[in-house]
């Protein structure tokens, strides 16, 4: 519509008028208080020390200093409105300091060349008042940072506040979004390789540790975990090797007195004879997705797996676990390279490996399923597993690291390395709500060359424009890479660029993302330390496409 400037400039000098009519106020109550206060000061002098009148006069001063702060308070909100609406009009006129200012949600008060400025965070755009939010990417937000918080007693042995060289590391996020908490538990190899979990307080830029809760009193393997928003924790780890391997399960219930401590349940045995890490998705209701392959035991030595679990798990608010069911998937196939992401509340996609357990020649087995993809959905008490599951590159072989993550509504992006060919790809996966059958609509794209020691998928948050896939992955002797490819309404990759994000060579990651856009990473670097890392967004202008 057409601007009407007869109407912009009229209440810009209604803004003007209001200001002077503040002012003048203000000038008019700061004389009479001080009148008032020099009165009450003098008859203070006269009156007896502990009289009546004296006390009389003392409550009398009391109530002009707060009447006085009261009119400042006024004054200075009245100022606000006034700045503020002329900045939301246009006016380039100077606001002194942020006091004086409102900014909108998704901003902040920033200063400028004379005086302050209203600026939409990273991952909005806009004026400073009205903030709309847009596709992002990360980049790098400072240095890495070693995980550190006070030990409990006696652990370890040599008192550090980190630990001394680590082989695993799994973070999660969780709590409201309005205070995002961290949870890190890692294996410590310079104690044993015994598990812990440290719980962490976004502090700006930085992160806030609390002590070390210890997990295990042994050697602690394959570690996974899931957070709630009611600041309810999932923990997974196994204890022993192959056939005597048992993997157990835990709650935890982050206290709400600050100091950055849980309480824990006991462990309670979830699965024996696994060779890989449990795969934890959380859903809605405190409950997760808990998905592993078949064990080793209880079946014929040399006997192939056969098979996938998936137990349906809830955290109770004692932080006591309670397992409601046990279901099976693709059985007939050993499953190995689990991985998972959520969809929605209640439903998610598994990504694994599958190969052929019984005849090798049977005509089946000339297709390669080792890029499958399964829909499990949870209804009231129990889940609901898709018995058709998609399969990707179906004519090839030697699949081996991989992860999926949300791109879009019932889209995901499925992230993988082609061993025999030298590369890994992203590929985007559309889901029917419906019937739940899955349909390739974009890629594969290679986005790297070479062999890659592990890579991630990280769900971004899309906004009003176009979604965008962000794969993280690590080549020998090279830093740690990220490729972000843009998403079209059809599904295409376009505008791929990659990202240096991390100045080192690293041997493990992890990585949440932060209600503000913003991504948590944890890693373990080439020497074992521990470190984590915030990494801001890019607006998507900067990547090409």
């Amino acid at each position: 519509p057409r601007r009407d400037n007869r109407s912009v400039y009229y209440a810009a000098e209604l803004l003007d008028g209001l200001r002077v009519f503040a002012h003048d106020q203000n000038l008019a109550s700061e004389e009479r208080f001080e009148e008032e206060t020099a009165r009450l000061d003098a008859a203070l002098e006269q009156a007896p020390a502990g009289s009546a009148s004296n006390s009389a006069i003392q409550r009398a001063l009391d109530a002009v200093a707060q009447d006085r702060v009261d009119s400042q308070v006024a004054a200075t909100a009245t100022l606000e409105y006034y700045y503020t609406a002329k900045a939301v009009l246009g006016s380039q006129s100077t606001i002194p300091d942020c006091s004086f200012v409102a900014c909108g949600d998704h901003a902040d008060c920033v200063p400028a060349d004379a005086g302050v400025r209203c600026q939409c965070k990273p991952c909005y755009i806009g004026d400073g008042f009205t903030c709309r939010p847009v596709p992002c990417a990360p980049r790098t937000l400072g240095s890495a940072a070693p995980v550190r918080g006070p030990l409990p007693a006696a652990y370890p042995v040599v008192r550090r506040q980190a630990p001394g060289q680590v082989g695993e590391v799994q973070l999660a996020v969780f709590g409201q979004d309005s205070e995002p908490q961290l949870a890190v538990v890692f294996r410590d190899i310079s104690n044993g390789n015994r598990a812990s979990l440290v719980i962490g307080r976004l502090n700006d830029m930085e992160v806030d540790f609390g002590n070390w809760h210890p997990l295990s009193t042994s050697a602690a393997f394959g570690l996974s975990i899931a957070g709630f928003p009611n600041g309810r924790l999932m923990l997974s780890f196994r204890i022993g090797l192959l056939m005597n391997s048992t993997s157990y399960v835990m709650g935890g219930v982050v206290n709400r007195s600050g100091d950055l401590t849980a309480r824990l349940s006991a462990p309670r045995p979830l699965a024996r004879g696994q060779v890989e890490s449990l795969v934890m998705v959380p859903l809605s209701r405190s409950r997760a997705v808990c998905l592993h392959g078949e064990g080793e035991t209880g079946r014929p030595r040399g006997a192939p797996r056969s098979g996938g679990t998936a137990q349906l798990v809830e955290v109770l608010p004692d932080a006591v676990t309670r397992v409601i069911g046990r279901y099976r998937f693709a059985e007939g196939w050993r499953v190995e390279r689990i991985s998972a992401t959520a969809l929605s509340p209640t439903s998610l996609v598994a990504a694994y490996r599958a190969q052929r357990c019984d005849d090798p020649a049977s005509p089946e087995s000339a297709v390669s399923h080792e890029l499958a993809a399964q829909w499990i959905g949870m209804a009231r008490d129990g889940l609901l597993i898709d018995p058709h599951p998609a399969g990707l590159e179906t004519e090839r072989t030697h699949m081996l690291a991989r992860d999926v993550a949300l791109v879009a509504q019932d889209t995901f992006a499925y992230s993988y390395e082609s061993q025999r060919e030298g590369v890994a790809k992203v590929a985007v996966v559309h889901v029917n709500n419906v019937s739940h059958r899955m349909t390739v609509i974009g890629g594969p794209e290679v986005i790297a060359r070479g062999a890659v020691r592990f890579l991630h998928s990280v769900s971004l948050p899309a906004g009003a424009a176009s979604p965008m896939t962000l794969t993280m992955f690590q080549r020998p002797q090279e830093s740690c890479f990220a490729e972000v490819c843009r998403v079209s309404p059809e599904g295409r990759l376009a505008g791929c660029r990659g990202i240096a994000w991390a100045d080192q060579e690293i041997q493990e990651l992890s990585v949440g993302r932060l209600p503000d856009a913003r991504l948590a990473v944890a890693y373990v670097s080439m020497r074992g330390t521990l470190l984590y890392q915030l990494l801001t967004p890019l607006e998507t202008d900067a990547i090409p496409g």
